[in-house]
């Protein structure tokens, strides 16, 4: 199971709330749903999580 696939990633499948809510918290990409910079309630991703992934070169347009 990836990790977009998880319950708690599932508003992130929306290309609009993937992209106005992304930011970067505590070092590492993070989504703030909630639009309140609240970092208890922020989605984000192990950095390690995110060193191991493969190399991407598209953009986000």
């Amino acid at each position: 199971m990836t990790v977009i696939e998880k319950e708690v990633f599932r508003p992130l499948k929306d290309i609009h709330v993937f992209l106005d809510t992304c930011t970067v918290l505590n070092n590492t990409l993070a989504w703030d749903i909630n639009r309140n910079r609240d970092n208890t309630t922020c989605l984000d991703i192990d950095p390690d999580v995110l060193y191991e992934l493969p190399v991407v070169e598209e953009k986000i347009v």
